[in-house]
């Protein structure tokens, strides 16, 4: 992101019946979004229509990935 903006997120783990409120984080790239993905674990990711570009670009890069077996890491 060319810019510094306010990431906001929650995650539910079904097993638990847990919703997690993440804090507002001031976002300069995407590590923070590949951090919480690592952490969360989910199987699926809902972004708001208001998000960058960059944030949906990424995360269907990395969906592709998954799917074809590659290892982005």
């Amino acid at each position: 992101f060319p810019y510094t903006t306010l990431f906001r997120s929650a995650y539910y783990i079904a097993r638990e019946e847990k919703l997690f409120l993440v804090e507002d984080i001031k976002l300069s790239g995407l590590d923070i979004v590949d951090t919480l993905k690592l952490h969360a674990s989910p199987t699926v990711v809902l972004i708001s229509t208001k998000s960058d570009d960059a944030l949906e670009d990424h995360l269907m890069k990395e969906a592709k990935d998954a799917s074809r077996g590659d290892n982005p890491g």
